[in-house]
């Protein structure tokens, strides 16, 4: 099982939200960098990066602070938050970004076929729900474009997890895997940053019908709670507040 901790940046400021609320926010670190070295130093398989005031206006607004991440480390890392175009995307893997994020635009088609029609989306056709991610896979592989789908009750959220929206986190997980998604990974904004364990139950739902890489992130206090992850099939966890707060040691966790 892989071991991806995450560093969510604010302003160039390494910073954990609680249930995605930006109201609520805490600086762990001045210095991203630093931070990744010493997850790399401690065994990290990769390292997850989300650009949190891009993701909410939907701009790349930290691409200089990745940019020295990268720079600065060996191991692979992943990138979200306001990447909305081909142009975004280049720019982060000539950087040498290992893999891209997707996710409110993994979900535009939806969200302007409910606009014009007010109609739910069954029957609606999967490659409009994400006609952008199935051309970006096209291009750059699937191995370059994952989907990051945030979820609260069910629903999935989008624009930085300030909006929720009425699609169903398991139909856009069926749509995506026929426009040949091969990675989601699957954030429970209800457990975030709260540290009282992960919605086994959710992906337990998630792992039936996706049958590509799984990725758990959300309320992973524990290394147990990573063993439950891993024995019900997920593929990898990324692991916020409780690296930070001290709960878990990345190197306790080698091997898995």
């Amino acid at each position: 099982m892989k071991i991806i901790p995450a560093i969510d940046l604010i302003n160039g400021k390494c910073v954990r939200l609680k249930q995605g609320n930006y109201f609520e926010q805490k600086i762990y670190s001045n210095d991203p960098v630093e931070v990744a070295k010493k997850f790399e130093k401690d065994g990290a398989d990769m390292i997850h990066i989300v650009d949190l005031n891009g993701a909410k206006k939907g701009t790349q607004e930290n691409f200089e602070t990745i940019r020295n991440i990268v720079k600065n480390i060996k191991i692979p890392v992943e990138v979200g938050g306001g990447i909305r175009d081909e142009e975004a995307i280049l720019k982060l893997l000539n950087i040498g970004v290992y893999r891209i994020i997707l996710g409110t635009k993994a979900l535009e088609g939806v969200t302007r076929s409910q606009s014009t029609s007010g109609e739910s989306t069954r029957g609606c056709n999967p490659l409009l729900v994400s006609l952008f991610v199935k051309e970006m896979i096209e291009k750059f592989g699937a191995e370059k474009i994952v989907v990051g789908v945030d979820a609260k009750n069910g629903f999935v959220a989008i624009k930085g997890w300030q909006e929720i929206s009425k699609i169903k986190a398991i139909d856009l997980i069926k749509n995506l895997e026929k426009v040949y998604v091969r990675t989601i990974i699957y954030t429970d904004i209800a457990t975030d940053g709260m540290m009282k364990g992960p919605n086994l139950k959710e992906m337990l739902k998630i792992r039936s019908i996706f049958k590509g890489e799984l990725v758990a992130s959300g309320g992973i206090s524990s290394k147990n709670d990573v063993l439950k992850l891993e024995k019900i099939g997920c593929d990898a966890v990324i692991i916020g507040k409780a690296v930070y707060e001290g709960k878990i040691e990345l190197k306790e966790l080698r091997p898995i």
